[in-house]
């Protein structure tokens, strides 16, 4: 009796001093132990191990500490975690060109004629340009093209949700636009402008904004410089990590006719996708229809700045989309990483589809059923 007391108060006194380890594993070294026997008397613990306890509950708080902080991470800064734990951080590291691979990119073409010479040796220097001036890390390396309106997606939203939906790694969105025909109260202009969208967050189905600051609003080409970039980035007090307010992607069931500026009856949020703003009238926002979609010049998100050429104000920044293009970027291995992000959660949706029409199916039968019962009841009645 006297020698259970004694290791209960050991045991209190440990657990106190080491929290929650595994003390009696500890105490009999993972070897039960007979109680009958003359050296089943507790006995201190040495100074080894007790330091050894000390250094166990040191590493186990630090572990949970860094899984706190990872998990707090933006997606960026996850990715550069999780290479650094693999990299020689010794070296200097030297950032990679731009690369698209092989692939065609009407914003960053390789031929600039109708005979199909290639006038373009290693990567467009407009597409070097940008990758520079946007974020040089991200944008370095490999280019994975997901969707292309003049590559056989045509101008189709659902085809872009496709490609884009649970995809889990940074996107640049890029879009021709011309002035709305629908919108244009002047006389209307032969002119396009080029603008789009960066980001790391994943594209999800949301009426709600997410996201992180590591995103920007860009345009191409001005007045004066057709090669000119514009870096639209997010303002300073709205770009700190517990701020979420930079991008939705809100699709409807409706009736493509209808689909320009559809409000939400709950929230007010607008069908389509957004960037910055409200809900309500996002700084940039693209239609399900990809016409009458609008850009304005500032907002409360973003740093202020217009998006299309000054002969737009003549349709108040309305614009149709002629060409748009989602790239992935990130180099090879955050691509290969957000690919199967993607396909996870297209079968997610597809099993959670098949869960639907079960469901539809049996409530069916009942129906069926309960509707032959009544009739039955009524003829013989």
């Amino acid at each position: 009796m006297a020698d259970d007391d004694a290791k209960a108060a050991l045991m209190a006194r440990l657990r106190n001093q080491f929290g929650d380890l595994d003390l009696a594993g500890m105490l009999s070294d993972g070897k039960e132990e007979d109680a009958s026997s003359e050296d089943s008397s507790v006995h201190e613990p040495s100074q080894a191990e007790l330091i050894a306890w000390q250094q166990a509950q040191f590493n186990k708080g630090r572990e949970k500490l860094q899984a706190k902080n990872l998990a707090a991470k933006t997606p960026l800064e996850k990715r550069r975690h999780l290479q650094n734990k693999h990299e020689d951080t010794d070296w200097e590291d030297i950032l990679p060109q731009p690369n698209l691979q092989g692939q065609e990119s009407l914003f960053f073409p390789s031929t600039n004629n109708e005979d199909g010479i290639f006038e373009v040796i290693g990567p467009h220097p407009l597409l070097m340009k940008f990758a520079a001036k946007g974020d040089p890390e991200v944008l370095g390396g490999a280019w994975k093209r997901l969707y292309s309106s003049s590559h056989g997606d045509g101008l189709s939203f659902p085809y872009l949700l496709d490609a884009i939906r649970g995809y889990g790694g940074p996107t640049v969105m890029l879009i021709r636009a011309i002035p709305s025909a629908k919108h244009c109260y002047g006389n209307k202009s032969s002119s396009s402008s080029t603008l789009g969208f960066y980001t790391t967050s994943t594209w999800m189905d949301s009426s709600q904004y997410y996201g992180t600051g590591e995103c920007f609003l860009f345009s191409i080409g001005t007045e004066k410089d057709s090669e000119e970039i514009r870096i639209i980035r997010p303002k300073k007090d709205n770009s700190s990590k517990k701020s979420t307010d930079y991008m939705y992607c809100y699709p409807s069931r409706m009736n493509i006719a209808s689909r320009n500026h559809v409000v939400d009856s709950t929230n007010g949020a607008v069908h389509g996708i957004g960037i910055g703003g409200n809900a309500g009238q996002p700084r940039l926002h693209i239609t399900e229809s990809m016409e009458g979609c609008r850009a304005l010049g500032y907002d409360t998100v973003f740093e202020p700045g217009q998006l299309l050429m000054p002969d737009f104000g003549d349709s108040l920044y309305y614009f149709d989309i002629v060409h748009l293009e989602m790239w992935g970027v990130g180099g090879q291995s955050w691509i290969d990483d957000a690919l199967r992000s993607r396909e996870t959660e297209k079968e997610r949706v597809r099993a959670n589809l098949q869960k639907v029409q079960r469901v539809d199916k049996e409530q069916l039968l009942d129906d069926l059923r309960l509707t032959s019962a009544v009739f039955e009841h009524q003829q013989h009645t």
